[in-house]
């Protein structure tokens, strides 16, 4: 499958778009890190190898994830001790429901874009001095040390100052997408 044809063409394209929320699951699951990548990898190769079974207009997340549970659930049966603790279908529907959540988070673009929106008008709110911070530390990378020289601050008082911008920033954010969180609204 290395002539760049359709076939790896999706593959890759299923991996991109829900690895990360596929890891969230699977580490909520199985609790190691490590585990959750090997059982990762064992989802998408068993997806892919069935992929002729997933039928048009069902959630492919939601497919996705059970293949998923199924491979936490045997890989948890051969484990010396149990870490699933769903014992109910309750249990796992609520699971599910958050997975779905995560799921939209990183493979709608829609979700991303209303996020991005929100960060950039709680950043316009931030005093000039702590927008020039924020983006000095993390759009440039420069040092605390570089930081203070360039904004003429006390070198102590810069891990003050960007805890303050990033926790401003973080209410802020939070606050408009718990007010609009699909970005209905402006």
């Amino acid at each position: 499958m290395t002539d760049g044809g359709a076939e790896e063409i999706w593959a890759q394209g299923v991996i991109e778009q829900n690895r990360r929320w596929m890891l969230a699951y699977l580490f909520a699951l199985t609790g190691d890190r490590a585990d959750a990548e090997d059982l990762v990898q064992e989802v998408f190769m068993i997806a892919y190898r069935k992929r002729a079974e997933f039928r048009k207009g069902e959630s492919f997340g939601a497919w996705l994830r059970g293949i998923a549970r199924n491979v936490a659930l045997r890989h948890d049966e051969k484990r010396a001790s149990s870490r699933i603790l769903f014992d109910s279908a309750s249990a796992w529907e609520a699971f599910d429901r958050r997975a779905a959540h995560l799921e939209e988070a990183h493979v709608d673009p829609e979700y991303s874009a209303h996020r991005l929106s929100v960060l950039r008008r709680c950043l316009e709110r931030l005093t000039e001095r702590a927008r020039r911070l924020i983006r000095g530390r993390y759009g440039e990378g420069l040092s605390p040390a570089e930081l203070a020289e360039r904004s003429g601050v006390g070198s102590a008082s810069v891990p003050v100052l960007l805890h303050r911008a990033r926790a401003a920033l973080g209410d802020c954010v939070r606050r408009h997408l718990s007010a609009d969180p699909q970005g209905g609204g402006a």
